[in-house]
């Protein structure tokens, strides 16, 4: 018997909305319900959904997706998934290697030739590993003097130069680990390369519509109207707001209600995926029928490598691991 428990957070709620009729039993429902009293019922929330065997057994909104126009949260709802885009960038990859159009041994500088010669070393498959040296970008200077803050517009062209310019790696490929956002950054740049097709128009045409994720996209375009987008919130405490004060974007430190998370910089690869609990359920489904893709793209997307270091749980944007046995 195979559960799969997954929730999309607003922040961590109109009262518990049953959004379907599911059969979770009445014990385990009012469990459920335990872990969300919690929250405001007019507050930012949570969508979550449990499914059992390939079945809804439970689907439900707890509050708000946008508290400016008080707007419910429902299971179309689309949220910024952030890290979680990463299987989404490297099931990219995994199809232009079924296509027979790259390699996990290819050269990034065979896709990307105007690379400098300090990264000609690092192969598509230290990229998807993470095991590339690269320098995370948020850990270098900008160019413009700023900092990396969402707040200061900033694309990928822009990370990546910095990466590149910098001129140097962290360690040589393969010989560390390291979690990277610039490595998926650059791995949409190669499937750019590859496909000759803007990364969020490959990723619509040959992954979300395929499997019928019609509420998925990938925003690489800062004024892209998203139909049902939820908003993120944080809440007023001075773990969040005192930078934002001392940095002059708040002229007073008030401590009450939530601050509006609002996406400035539109950057993607490591993150930038809007999707559904409706979406994200076709993707977790596929991964058990196999319709798309087949045996080739499933075992791919978890496929793992050994390299120089002790980590070895990584596939194509997932983990392996236990939870709970």
């Amino acid at each position: 018997m195979k559960y799969c428990l997954f929730f999309f957070v607003a922040f961590a709620m109109l009262a518990s909305q049953l959004l379907a009729q599911d059969s979770l039993p009445a014990a385990t429902q009012a469990k459920v319900d335990q872990l969300f009293s919690h929250v405001s019922p007019a507050g930012p929330g949570y969508v979550i959904g449990v499914i059992q065997n390939g079945e809804w057994v439970l689907q439900q909104a707890y509050g708000r997706g946008n508290l400016e126009y008080d707007l419910a949260l429902h299971s179309e709802s689309v949220f910024n998934v952030a890290s979680l885009s990463k299987q989404f960038t490297a099931a990219a990859i995994a199809l232009l290697i079924l296509d027979g159009k790259l390699s996990l041994e290819d050269k990034i500088g065979d896709h990307l030739p105007d690379l400098p010669p300090h990264t000609r070393s690092i192969r598509v498959k230290h990229l998807v590993y993470m095991t590339s040296g690269l320098p995370e970008y948020y850990q270098l200077p900008r160019a413009n003097g700023s900092d990396w803050s969402s707040l200061h517009y900033f694309s990928i062209d822009t990370t990546i130069a910095a990466v590149m310019n910098q001129g140097q790696l962290n360690f040589k490929p393969g010989t560390r680990w390291s979690y990277s956002n610039i490595d998926y950054q650059v791995l949409t740049a190669i499937v750019e390369a590859v496909s000759g097709q803007r990364f969020a128009t490959f990723v619509r045409e040959r992954l979300f519509a395929p499997l019928g994720m019609q509420h998925s996209l990938v925003n690489d375009d800062l004024f892209e109207v998203i139909p049902n987008r939820v908003l993120g919130y944080n809440p007023r405490t001075p773990d969040n707001i005192d930078w934002l004060y001392e940095s002059g974007y708040l002229k007073h430190r008030d401590t009450t209600g939530y601050v509006q998370i609002q996406r400035h910089s539109p950057h993607y690869g490591g993150s930038g995926v809007y999707t559904s609990l409706a979406d994200l359920k076709k993707w977790f489904d596929n991964f058990e029928t196999r319709t798309f893709g087949g045996d080739a793209f499933y075992a791919l997307m978890h496929h793992r490598m050994k390299f120089k270091h002790d980590k070895q749980n990584d596939a194509f944007g997932l983990v392996f691991g236990d939870f709970i046995g």
